[in-house]
């Protein structure tokens, strides 16, 4: 509908006309003016929840629900008995119940706040990932947020960016866009520049005609050529805009990643059990109430007051039953790892990642900006038949004056400058703040613009000189790229000879060995045109193998001098880059570049890390078999003492023992026998494409591997897709390949990979010890009440009264639920992971949450504190003088009870057999001050809750005795771990 809009709005179709004729940036004029509204290109924002409907969610819970019905009916009960006379604070119990569920309430709803705050954080940073190439009135580029583009501008686009507005192309060298997320058209769609005649066709013609399709819908996908777009629609506006804004009008519920869906029916498992045991428990204690006449001498109230009790027993026995805080660990972990993680520059686009990273056996990384530093610098450079710049050498032979070889050397770098689309910006960023020039696009292009400069040479002029005819850009497929343009005659005839005016070149850069398949002469030392005859081929051959060995990627160029008409021809055909590859045949080879691009300092470490963690590391590439074993020496991938072979070796039945070496074509003519003998041993694979890669990811699962895949162009979005957990790079990294990922790796180094792994493996621990934790307290407050209820009704006890009430009463119990639950979530989900966890191999995906380290302080922490508080329960009040004293006793039995759970809850901090439980617990702040709020809160409700919690104020003797009980706990869990099996 907008495109109907558009062609009848005559002030557009103008300006687009004057784009299109006015070449130069420079001369266009503004057009802001020409539209009404000045739109943010921003899409409408998921609903978010206040406070209030958090609160309401939580209150609404079927088990809290159920147990604020039994405060109000115990309430009543209690008012009319402290009207009556017989028991003036009977009313206590029911407001301190209520106050209970509201505290619960509470809490649950600023945890779940909490939450969307981060998640919200988490997102605005992903959106601040995204930018545009800005195209001013003075032709100056600037790299600006996709947030501040409005309409009326005109921005670059290129293979690998998500459109960020819809706008009509003005420009456009071979353009396709997928745009299967907004149409359901599967095949990318050609797209042309506009031309005056299609201000004056019919708008559904323009809609309906393929070759005229000059629109860009916001949220395509750019995947071929490079152009310029004027922006016409933004924000909710757009074709995005609107389908963003009607999903997010909709209430969805939040994706759940494996991880939570595990604990997910974990808890309800538990919560059924919980259910059945209550339901068992209100019965026979029911019964057995009636069976030992418990009621016998009771007036009507205290047995209608002892039915509620046992009621409201029950539901908390369901309340601490339903683990609440099992989804809540996992989201508070998931929520502080993010957070983290982003400080350690890694990006988490989707929350599963967390928990996968930790799981994964092997990442298949690139070379280049991953290993490598992604600072590139042109070392050596073969041309006129020799080598003319070795820093290995130090040997500089820059050709100057006015000889036909220097002639040839100004067009060599003209050939650098207008053969590419990198360009120098400003640009800042979370890393470094401080704003420096720097190349936008590949850095390959970049470091050989950045030599052109060096040699006196500037892109930007000429540029402004070549009038550019046609273009195809740099693909994985194709490795090279391919610049058409109408170039003076002078220079042209300087280096070549006579030519026939007016003349066309075609510029060719990329992979030597296919720029020079296409080649039949040279340039010699001489500065002419001879032919390339084999000695001189594989001379240069020779030397890019050379330059591979060292390290270096080599990128090779090439000239063709062509008439303008036949170029031109180009126009009359309907496959026009099938007619432009035709143009690069029968080139004049021109030079080879070797560039340095040294390792990072830190990737030796950090793939010895991964070693020790049990992760495989493997190089895929499109460099060379030399230039990938080089790194791969270097970094520690391969290991000259414990060997590798290059290619397929020996027999299929024949076990590989050594570490492998393939190229892409190799590996994918393998049969899946084979590959299923080499895949164990595979540590690079070099000159492979995007599809090589998807294939060894798809490969490396079906041995049951966990895979992690870095990319960075468009068309590793498949592998990443692919993957178990995919990283794209924040620096050199294309959009769509970002949004094809889960995390994205800001700084692009493999160290900060490693760091993931170590938070993913962090997430896994924070569970398992809150599980370890919470299991214990339910197993243990369980166990206790319905034990000493059934006593207390048959009249064991202190007490002797036949209260159906037990020793933790409910109030205490709500407590201990609120300690176990969120207070305990909180605690160990944000414990920092160490680098220990690197020790161990990682944990496969059917394996059990619970391990036997776990199972054995489980029971022996549960045995321990059942046995300790029924002896309290039994002989404390001979032991301690208490008498009749009941509320003494109970307040004696439940501070007990709740020391050892806060120390409990530090020896849970570890899973395995460690020691040291206090690693690292000073660093975690928010663990240091839950424990010291519980411990305040747990103060006040001895010395001051007495009324609320049926308790009587401790001295100080009884004080140490609750304290030492607590110390018992965390000394006997030691204990416990040094115990062999």
């Amino acid at each position: 509908m907008w495109v109907v809009e558009l062609s009848a709005c005559s002030s557009v179709a103008d300006q687009a006309e004057q784009a299109v004729a006015l070449r130069d940036a420079s001369l266009i004029p503004p057009v802001e003016s020409l539209f009404f509204v000045p739109d943010v290109n921003e899409v409408a924002v998921r609903k978010t929840k206040t406070f209030l409907q958090f609160a309401w969610n939580a209150v609404t819970d079927d088990t809290l629900v159920l147990l604020s019905i039994a405060a109000v009916v115990d309430l009543a009960v209690g008012i009319y008995k402290a009207v009556s006379g017989s028991e003036k604070l009977a009313w206590v119990e029911g407001v301190a119940i209520l106050i209970a569920v509201g505290v619960i309430t509470l809490v649950t709803a600023i945890n779940d706040v909490r939450k969307q705050a981060q998640f919200i954080s988490l997102s605005s940073a992903q959106d601040d990932q995204q930018k545009v190439s800005l195209v001013d009135q003075h032709g100056t580029i600037t790299r600006i947020p996709v947030a501040s583009v409005k309409v009326g501008n005109f921005v670059l686009v290129e293979a690998g960016d998500v459109v960020a507005a819809d706008g009509v192309l003005v420009e456009a060298f071979n353009v396709a866009a997928d745009e299967a997320a907004l149409t359901g058209e599967s095949e990318p769609v050609k797209k042309s520049a506009w031309k005056k005649e299609n201000a004056d066709s019919n708008p559904d013609e323009i809609v309906a005609s393929t070759p005229d399709d000059f629109f860009l819908m916001a949220g395509s996908r750019v995947v071929d050529g490079s152009g310029k777009m004027l922006v016409l629609c933004v924000g909710c506006r757009s074709t995005q805009g609107k389908l963003m804004t009607k999903l997010r009008e909709a209430d969805e519920e939040e994706e759940q990643t494996p991880l939570q869906e595990k604990l997910e029916h974990i808890a309800k498992q538990m919560a059924k059990g919980g259910m059945v045991i209550a339901i068992c428990f209100v019965i026979l204690l029911f019964i057995v109430y009636c069976s030992v006449k418990a009621y016998s001498g009771k007036n009507p109230s205290s047995i209608v007051n002892d039915c509620i009790n046992i009621i409201i027993t029950g539901i908390t026995i369901v309340v601490i039953a339903v683990p609440e805080g099992l989804p809540v660990s996992v989201t508070v972990s998931l929520g502080f790892t993010t957070l983290l993680m982003l400080k350690d520059n890694n990006l988490v686009r989707h929350l599963a990642a967390c928990e996968t990273m930790g799981s994964a056996t092997t990442v298949c990384c690139d070379k280049t900006g991953t290993l490598t530093e992604n600072r590139m610098t042109v070392v050596n450079v073969f041309f006129g038949g020799k080598e003319i710049i070795s820093q290995t050498k130090n040997t500089s032979e820059i050709p100057s004056g006015s000889t036909r070889l220097a002639a040839c050397f100004r067009l060599l770098l003209q050939s650098l400058n207008v053969n590419s689309i990198a360009y120098r910006t400003p640009v800042t960023s979370d890393l470094n703040p401080q704003s420096q020039q720097r190349y936008i696009g590949s850095v390959s292009e970049g470091s050989l613009l950045d030599w052109t400069e060096k040699m006196g040479s500037q892109y930007s002029t000429d540029r402004e000189a070549a009038v550019v005819v046609d273009r195809i850009p740099f693909s994985s497929l194709r490795k090279r790229m391919m610049t058409v343009v109408s170039i003076d005659a002078d220079v042209v005839k300087d280096a070549v000879g006579e030519v026939d005016a007016p003349q066309g070149v075609v510029f060719v850069k990329g992979a030597p060995e296919i720029v020079l398949k296409h080649c039949i002469q040279y340039v010699n030392e001489h500065g002419e045109v001879a032919e390339l005859t084999n000695d001189i081929r594989t001379q240069i051959q020779n030397h890019v193998h050379e330059c591979n060995s060292n390290g270096l990627r080599t990128i090779a160029a090439s000239v063709r001098i062509l008439p303008l008409s036949i170029i031109r021809v180009k126009e009359n055909h309907g496959d026009t880059s099938a007619h432009l590859q035709t143009l690069e045949m029968s080139s004049i080879f021109f030079a080879v570049f070797g560039i340095q691009d040294p390792l990072r300092a830190d990737v030796p470490s950090a793939v010895a890390t991964c070693e020790r963690a049990g992760v495989t590391v493997r190089i895929v590439t499109g460099d060379a078999v030399e230039t990938a074993v080089n790194i791969a020496l270097q970094s520690g991938i391969l290991n000259k003492q414990r060997g590798f072979s290059c290619g397929i070796k020996g027999e299929l039945e024949q076990e590989y023992r050594q570490d492998v070496v393939l190229t892409g074509h190799e590996f994918r003519s393998m049969s899946e026998e084979a590959m299923t003998l080499v895949l164990p041993h595979l540590k690079v694979l070099a000159r492979s494409s995007p599809d090589d890669k998807q294939l060894l990811v798809k490969q490396l699962q079906s041995l049951g591997e966990v895979v992690a895949v870095t990319g960075d162009g468009t068309n590793d979005s498949l592998a990443l897709r692919s993957s178990d957990v995919g990283f794209s790079m924040g620096i050199s990294g294309t959009q769509v390949a970002k949004e094809s990922s889960d995390v994205i790796l800001l700084d692009d180094n493999f160290a900060t990979l490693v760091k993931a792994i170590v938070w993913g493996r962090g997430v896994y621990d924070s569970i398992r010890k809150f599980l370890q934790f919470q299991m214990t307290v339910n197993v243990t407050a369980v166990f206790i009440t319905i034990v000493t209820s059934f006593m207390a009704v048959c009249g064991v006890g202190s007490s002797g009264d036949k209260d159906p009430q037990g020793v933790l009463n409910v109030v205490q119990l709500l407590w201990i639920n609120l300690v176990q639950d969120t207070f305990a979530a909180l605690a160990l989900a944000t414990d920092r992971p160490g680098d220990e966890v690197l020790d161990r191999t990682p944990a496969r995906r059917e394996d059990s949450l619970f391990n036997r380290d776990m199972w054995k302080l489980i029971g022996t922490q549960s045995v321990y504190q059942i046995v300790v508080t029924l002896i309290l329960y039994l002989k404390g009040d001979t032991w301690f003088g208490l008498g009749e004293d009941a509320a003494l006793l109970s307040c004696i039995v439940f501070n007990a009870f709740m020391w050892c759970n806060f120390f409990n809850l530090v020896n849970s901090r570890v899973i395995d057999r460690g020691l040291n439980v206090f690693k690292g617990m000073l660093q975690n702040k928010a663990f240091i001050f839950i424990i010291t709020l519980q411990i305040v809160v747990q103060i006040l409700i001895v010395q001051f809750g007495g009324a609320a919690f049926k308790i009587a104020p401790l001295n100080a003797e009884q004080w140490g005795i609750c304290l030492l009980i607590g110390v018992i706990s965390l000394v006997f869990g030691q204990m416990m771990r040094l115990l062999p099996f």
